[in-house]
């Protein structure tokens, strides 16, 4: 059964009730998903799916009227785009998505809900690739996302089944160089989060211990080992 891991409650796992903070990284988010292909690669996996995520606060507006000036002119700003709408009594969500080259989807969601009286706009951009990492694909990356937001990578490898698991896990913490805060271990899957010198992502600190890697295995039911690395946590399903 596959864990499902939503931003919001991953937060909540990883730090319980203490405060976070989020350190933009200094690298380039193309470097490290090629760091983390390479890796996985290395370990003898195919690559499924890498995945960034991006998520930002637009900005807060006293009337509708700024508000939805201010949608407009970001939903102009991604062209053929299918934009769906849904309103619910407190909030409301626009989302759309496209096919770009190179095998991969590009999904924004602008999320306005009400907050201290004010009307907040957030935006959430996600890439996703179901093909190997190209000149493409880092084009895409530099097209859509800038050094200014908090980006997450996600890249996903399938591997034979191995006998344990463990082993597996051991390897991988040896080639990233990681120090484990944080991890869950059952029988055929496992959550490690840490920190790693091997990129200079965006880092979370908590209670003073960095987080910048999360590594995820999951041994799956037609008899294969799904890994899973995120930085500086997993945003998708793994």
């Amino acid at each position: 059964m596959k864990k499902t891991i939503i931003m919001s409650v991953l937060f909540l796992s990883i730090i319980s009730t203490i405060s976070l903070q989020v350190i933009k990284g200094k690298e380039n988010v193309e470097n490290i998903v090629q760091k983390q292909i390479s890796l996985l690669e290395a370990a003898g996996g195919d690559i499924e799916e890498w995945h960034l995520f991006s998520n930002e606060v637009i900005g807060s507006f006293s009337n509708e009227s700024d508000r939805n000036h201010t949608l407009q002119s970001y939903q102009s700003m991604f062209p053929s785009v299918d934009w769906k709408v849904t309103k619910h009594s407190d909030h409301m969500t626009l989302k759309g998505s496209k096919s770009l080259n190179d095998n991969s989807i590009l999904t924004i969601t602008i999320s306005s809900y009400l907050e201290n009286h004010k009307h907040t706009l957030a935006l959430v951009k996600e890439i996703r690739g179901q093909s190997s990492w190209t000149k493409q694909s880092q084009q895409l990356v530099q097209e859509y996302f800038t050094h200014s937001e908090e980006l997450y990578t996600n890249v996903t490898a399938t591997y034979p089944l191995q006998e344990n698991i463990d082993s597996m896990k051991n390897q991988f913490l040896t080639t990233l160089r990681g120090s484990v805060v944080e991890s869950l271990e059952e029988d055929s899957f496992i959550s490690i989060s840490g920190y790693t010198h091997n990129w200079e992502s965006t880092t979370l600190q908590s209670n003073g211990k960095p987080l910048n890697y999360q590594l995820g295995i999951r041994q799956s039911e037609n008899r294969t080992v799904d890994v899973t690395i995120g930085s500086p946590i997993i945003t998708i399903e793994y």
